[in-house]
């Protein structure tokens, strides 16, 4: 599969804006990232690190240190449940009530 925005070459025209040494490293950081990034979240990455300060001192102050990390901790798990709402397909309030809420 190839996504679209590569197909149409808009990649390709901004990437010739950027110099050649940019691009080697940035593709370097890249395919680093690709190697090792796995190993390197779960070494060096804590959920305090990927939230706003004052959002984890705020969660800190009001449940505790521990709440506040369990929290963060969290947050860099894969959820186990997702919900998506396609909002070309939802039912609208008539369809769904065809009476009205009050009934």
């Amino acid at each position: 599969y190839t996504p679209p925005v590569l197909k149409s070459g808009k990649v390709r025209k901004q990437r010739e804006k950027v110099p050649e040494p940019m691009t080697k490293l940035v593709n370097g950081v890249l395919r680093s990232c690709e190697r090792h990034g796995e190993a390197w979240l779960a070494n060096s990455t804590k959920g305090a690190d990927n939230i706003s300060p004052w959002l984890y001192k705020e969660w800190a102050r009001a449940w505790g240190e521990d709440a506040a990390n369990q929290i963060s901790e969290a947050m860099l798990t894969e959820p186990t449940f997702d919900v998506s709402v396609n909002v070309q397909r939802t039912i609208t309030q008539r369809t769904w009530m065809p009476n009205g809420p009050e009934a």
